[in-house]
């Protein structure tokens, strides 16, 4: 799995760490090898320093584990052995989108204050994913900023993995909640 997403070998040797202490106390015993496998490489790489634009809904996509299997096995690896999987970061899918779409330095900076704002504000804990804010905190960036080199809605939701009609939703919230202005 970790070669599906170029996952970096610190980040793999993490997950195997993981599986070896959930081996060692018997919390794989009963349960899905491959559950806990999944489990171990979300971990390590939502804990890496790095950020590994990886999200749990791509792992699952190339787990052989199904997902009450995963949900099993991440309980277990917080509730009984006290490894923490932090939530994802929106900011995580920002340079795959940069990089792809050849996005200037400027929007990207506009998209990651829009995010440092959201996060810090009132909206932080909506429910809406981190790829759909990202996706739509990039689209606000170049409203503000270069609205007439903006790529497509089709261009943002490919890059993104998100439906087009999230991001423009998520765009308009993001203006509304942090107080950025937009040059439309």
């Amino acid at each position: 799995m970790g070669a599906a997403f170029d996952v970096p070998t610190p980040e793999l040797e993490e997950a195997a760490r993981f599986y070896r202490k959930a081996k060692t106390a018997g919390s794989i015993t009963g349960r899905s090898v491959e559950g806990f496998v999944t489990a171990c490489l979300l971990a390590s790489i939502r804990q890496s320093p790095q950020r590994i634009p990886v999200s749990g809904r791509e792992l699952r996509n190339v787990s052989r584990a199904t997902d009450d299997q995963i949900r099993v096995a991440r309980g277990a690896l917080t509730a009984e052995l006290g490894i923490t999987i932090p939530p994802e970061r929106p900011e995580t899918f920002l340079p795959k989108a940069v990089s792809e779409l050849s996005v200037p330095t400027r929007v990207e900076r506009r998209a990651k204050e829009i995010l440092r704002t959201y996060i810090h504000g009132d909206g932080a804990h909506r429910g809406t994913s981190p790829r759909t804010l990202a996706a739509g905190a990039l689209h606000a960036a170049y409203e503000c900023v270069e609205w007439d080199r903006r790529p497509t809605l089709d261009a943002l939701a490919n890059v993104f993995d998100v439906a087009r009609s999230t991001i423009s939703t998520e765009k308009g919230e993001l203006l509304d909640n942090t107080g950025v202005v937009s040059t439309e």
